[in-house]
Formats: C-alpha cells, structure tokens, sequence
C-alpha cells in the first residue's frame, strides 16, 4: 500500500480537473498573469498554465527530493511551453516564510503576490488548514482580481465536514469564498486504500 507521501507523484483526480478547467477558460484565468500551485503532487494544472500563456508559473510541494526530482523531471520534458524559463519547480511546507517563492515573480510585483493560486486535493490534511491557508494569506496578491482556486476530492465522505472546514477559516480570515462548480467522478482514485477508518 503507498503512503501519502509516495502518491504525491500520482495524477489525483482534482489535478486533472482543475487543469480541464483552466485550460478551457486560460484567456479569462491564465493569460499574462502569475501562477503559484501549492502541493502540486505531478503538477499537471502548473504545466497547462504554462502552456497556456501564464507570465511566471511557480510549481510547489513538500521539500523531498523524490518529489521535487518528480516535478522538474516533468517541466524539463514538456516541449509545449511557448518560452523557456517561465516555470519553476520549489520545495515548499506551507506556513514557512514564503521569501523564496515569491523571488519568482517579476521584480515590479514581487511585494504583492501571485495572481492565481492552484490548491488540488489539499484538504485531506486537515491538520495542517491553518498553515495551508496562513500560505494562501501571504503569497496571494491582495487585490479583488486575485484568486486561489480550491479542488478537492472527499476521498474520506465520513470526513467531508472536516474537509470542509478549511472553507470555514478561510471565511474566518476575510477571504471571499466561492463554489465554482462540482462534478460526479466516475470511480476512486486509490482503489487499494479504504482510507483511515474510524477517524470520525
């Protein structure tokens, strides 16, 4: 059975649902602006914003090498990207000083913020909502334009009330939240794992 951990290099289901979705709205969402994807496992959504026109695309997750490897192995084999050094791959643990992600975006914006943040199926973690959202509070542009697009699976449904919380704290601390849409997978994602039961 794989850890979290080692299904950090899979496709999880919201990857390729957000990355559908900002591929058939890139003009409105992606174009010209600054991408940060927080937790970005393979990066697929990253990779799409890249190749869709997006300015500066910086690609994060957890600071293991495997996973890092996983990520920029992926960016240096996509020949899709319409210039070169747009997207970056980082270590990165949610609620650490965000000084070394934010040296990517262009010198002019670089005390503002990312335009569009990329969270996917992030909020299984629920003890770690507060450092994720402390994250979204610091390295997101503080303008109405601005947003954090939120995907997630309840692979656990016993816990969905928890999952949910995240939305909660983000209410808390002043943010705008919005549900955008919802769509019906055709199966799960890790058919081996039952996931943590009894943790209600």
């Amino acid at each position: 059975m794989l850890t979290r951990l080692q299904k950090g290099h899979h496709l999880w289901n919201a990857g390729r649902t957000v990355a559908d979705y900002i591929e058939e709205r890139a003009s409105q969402l992606i174009e010209g602006k600054t991408i940060l994807e927080l937790g970005a496992g393979a990066g697929l959504p990253s990779l799409i914003c890249a190749i869709k026109g997006a300015s500066t695309v910086v690609v994060t997750d957890y600071p293991d090498a495997d996973l890092i490897t996983n990520l920029a192995f992926n960016i240096d084999h996509c020949k899709l990207f319409p210039t070169e050094g747009i997207i970056h791959a980082k270590g990165f643990i949610w609620g650490a000083a965000p000084d070394q992600i934010m040296a990517y975006l262009p010198r002019d914006q670089s005390a503002g913020g990312y335009d569009v943040l990329i969270l996917a199926d992030l909020l299984f973690n629920h003890s770690e909502h507060s450092k994720l959202l402390d994250s979204v509070k610091r390295t997101l542009k503080p303008s109405p334009k601005a947003v954090a697009l939120v995907f997630f699976t309840p692979y656990r449904p016993w816990l969905l009330q928890k999952d949910l919380a995240f939305f909660d704290l983000a209410r808390d601390a002043g943010l705008m939240v919005t549900k955008t849409f919802e769509k019906v997978m055709d199966k799960v994602m890790f058919e081996e794992d039952p996931g943590v039961s009894g943790s209600v």
